[in-house]
């Protein structure tokens, strides 16, 4: 990929477009399939994710929801729900309560939400949730922010990088990209309990950002993209040779200078220069951390362990 505005995915239909089993406890897919009563049977579904706007929550009688109010947008913050979600699909694993997540086509919202799980629960990079929940859905497709947000989220859960050196701990602030300058309005979770017959409104409000510190973040994060395409490329070799290629890679500066650094043309030769300097020491301090960390996981462990459960009776 050479920018931003590419989608990473191409986008088919499958016979089973509207539910994909991703693993046991985890079933992923379209609005249609969270209100047919024969799939939420099937897999025994207990609580139900809604990621979206104006989707028909019909099974209140069977089922808990969760309701986040979000657009397939790239103005859209979907990072600040991660660590909510997290919760909310680790409770449901462990109450052995099986769990729908959807959006409208169960294609970039819900399937990043699942991502977002996977990558905290078990320290996965970006590019190994992606690849785990490919695999079982081929055709899922986060819009481009929600992929820059997922590897953020990767970036701050295995790595150090956005550390502020003035506190003792790492700082967990996210900011959004600064470029989209919308008004942003306070988002809300609903969580709509079947036992209960209670509904629980959270409220999140927009966090104010800081221009330099999310320019610094964005260009991490955009290297950090940079060698995860690449990485994807790398098939049937050794993890030590993959490092070994990504640190290769990482030397060459000019070759992805373009896809980290976006300078506006009517900037001075001499701001251009600074500024391609500040960005490959940031760069240089961080490139060993930011590889390592696409390499920390027990991927190929739980991949085998967390597989569907129509595979594992099938065995």
């Amino acid at each position: 990929m050479s920018d931003w505005d590419k989608p990473i995915f191409d986008v088919y239909v499958n016979e089973e477009y509207h539910y994909t089993e991703i693993m046991k406890g985890i079933v992923l897919g379209t609005v249609e399939g969270a209100n047919c009563i024969s799939i939420i049977d099937k897999f025994g579904i207990k609580r139900i994710l809604t990621v979206g706007t104006n989707l028909e929550k019909g099974l209140t009688d069977r089922c808990e929801y969760m309701t986040i109010s979000i657009y397939d947008s790239r103005n859209e913050d979907i990072y600040q729900f991660f660590e909510k979600t997290f919760e909310y699909i680790d409770k449901a694993l462990k109450d052995k309560a099986p769990l729908f997540v959807h959006c409208a086509e169960g294609i970039s919202r819900s399937s990043t939400i699942v991502m977002a799980y996977f990558i905290k629960k078990y320290k996965w990079s970006y590019v190994e949730a992606y690849n785990f929940v490919s695999d079982k859905r081929s055709f899922v497709n986060p819009n481009k922010t929600f992929e820059k947000q997922l590897i953020e989220y990767h970036l701050r859960i295995n790595t150090k990088v956005f550390t502020d050196k003035r506190f003792k701990k790492p700082d967990r602030r996210h900011a959004t990209n600064t470029k989209i300058r919308i008004k942003q309005k306070e988002k809300r979770v609903r969580l709509i309990s079947r036992k209960k017959k209670k509904t629980t409104i959270l409220k999140f409000k927009p966090v104010k950002l800081n221009m330099e510190d999310s320019a610094r973040d964005n260009y991490l994060i955009k290297f950090c993209r940079y060698l995860g395409n690449k990485l994807m490329d790398m098939n049937g070799i050794d993890v030590e040779s993959k490092k070994k290629k990504l640190f290769e890679i990482s030397k060459r500066y000019k070759d992805y200078r373009d896809e980290v650094v976006d300078i506006q043309p009517k900037r001075s030769k001499e701001f251009k220069r600074k500024l391609g300097i500040d960005v490959r020491n940031l760069i240089n301090d961080y490139r060993s951390e930011i590889i390592e960390s696409f390499f920390i996981s027990n991927y190929e462990k739980d991949k085998e362990r967390l597989r569907p459960s129509e595979l594992i009776n099938s065995k």
